[in-house]
């Protein structure tokens, strides 16, 4: 079975996966041996639009992070954040100088992820992914 998408153009359906794929490799990352505790991430479609509508945007990259959990300054937590791609495939991620107030508001690079744990949802326990 082909994953990758190897045209230039890239298609108007999301390219998907075979369901025992999917249970597979979630599995995998389950059982892996790693340090790493979440096993998913949950975003808002509307956040996610967002992104894909902003100027010049083509594709969504998602980066794998770690941030210091609030309220406790020993302990990380997994997040996924996503930055807009422009057609060249570059990241489009303005310079503080450019971005509307300091910190990350106006960067291009978005954290709206909800990792799991700690943050799940007992209404999706049923996923066969999970």
């Amino acid at each position: 079975m082909n994953y990758s998408n190897t045209s230039t153009n890239p298609p108007l359906v999301p390219l998907s996966i075979d369901l025992q794929d999917g249970i597979a490799w979630t599995t995998n990352w389950r059982e892996g041996n790693h340090h790493l505790i979440a096993r998913s991430f949950t975003f808002g479609a509307d956040e996610f639009a967002a992104i894909l509508n902003e100027p010049n945007v083509k594709q969504v990259r998602l980066y794998l992070a770690m941030a210091v959990k609030p309220g406790n300054p020993n302990e990380l937590i997994e997040k996924l954040l996503c930055v807009g791609v422009d057609k060249d495939g570059k990241d489009i991620i303005y310079a503080k100088e450019n971005a509307e107030a300091d910190g990350d508001e106006g960067t291009g690079i978005y954290d709206f992820s909800n990792p799991c744990p700690p943050l799940c949802n007992e209404n999706n326990s049923s996923s066969p992914l999970n």
